[in-house]
């Protein structure tokens, strides 16, 4: 199976998020995809002059959901490639909760957490993961 622009799409690696702010990526050959809020997968083109910024967990607990993490997964691919990533956390310890700023009518949707718990387990309620039962 093939996407619109003929690379092929993965069926079988699952989809993730990274745990920190961003990460980014500059590699030489395709072997990302990301979903669209609308759940299509795009294969991102990839090369030596282009530089991809997946948003990660922490921005979407921060903005209480309004800024959701990139769901992203590693794709098959044959022969090599090079890759340059940078991953930007906070440490270990701190806190990671909704912004007061998105914040609407006292409804925090994310517990607050710290970015070491985002890092080594995930937090119910992410959008790769089943969404927290509503608070009462």
């Amino acid at each position: 199976r093939t996407d619109g622009q003929g690379l092929s799409i993965a069926k079988h690696t699952a989809w993730r998020t990274d745990p920190g702010l961003f990460l980014l990526i500059s590699q030489t050959e395709p072997c990302f995809q990301v979903q669209d809020a609308h759940g299509n997968t795009c294969n991102l083109r990839c090369g030596a002059e282009r530089w991809v910024v997946l948003l990660g967990d922490a921005i979407e607990v921060m903005t209480n959901g309004l800024i959701k993490a990139t769901k992203y997964r590693v794709v098959p691919r044959k022969g090599e490639r090079a890759a340059l990533e940078f991953a930007a956390r906070l440490d270990p310890e701190a806190q990671v909760a909704p912004h007061p700023l998105f914040i609407e009518a006292g409804a925090d949707l994310y517990p607050s957490t710290t970015q070491a718990a985002l890092m080594s387990s995930r937090v119910d309620g992410l959008s790769c993961y089943t969404p927290s039962p509503a608070r009462p």
